[in-house]
């Protein structure tokens, strides 16, 4: 997913993201063999958060069901942000060009959230994926 980038040449952002996994995740066009399942096992192994709970999270709150809608049609997508939240953290981490509508979108700001502790954004369905020692 991610090429191989020399120890010096990875940089971390004020909030200790790497740039160059990132960046390249949303600039470079999906491999068509990635589905959802395979993409969010990815980005979940690259974030370092458990990708078995990651896919569980994502089961409980949409069923990968990329249209899915909930909370009274205020939470969008396979991992049901609302606008304002998924603006927000887009804005946060300097992705301004996220879609909320896109999955993959969804998937690598979602990864970033929980890596950073803001888990308790799924608070319910991170509990049913066997999350809660970290809510």
């Amino acid at each position: 997913m991610t090429p191989k980038i020399a120890q010096e040449g990875q940089k971390t952002d004020d909030n200790g993201i790497r740039r160059d996994i990132f960046l390249y995740a949303l600039e470079a066009p999906k491999t068509p063999y990635y589905t959802l399942k395979e993409y969010a096992e990815a980005v979940a192994r690259e974030t370092k958060i458990n990708p078995w709970k990651f896919k569980r999270l994502i089961k409980c709150e949409s069923n990968w069901k990329e249209t899915a809608l909930g909370d009274n049609g205020r939470s969008f997508g396979i991992l049901q942000f609302k606008e304002k939240t998924f603006e927000h953290f887009a804005e946060k981490y300097g992705f301004r060009e996220l879609e909320i509508r896109n999955p993959y979108h969804q998937i690598d700001l979602a990864a970033l959230m929980i890596k950073n502790g803001y888990l308790y954004h799924w608070e319910n369905c991170a509990g049913k994926a066997g999350w809660n020692d970290q809510l």
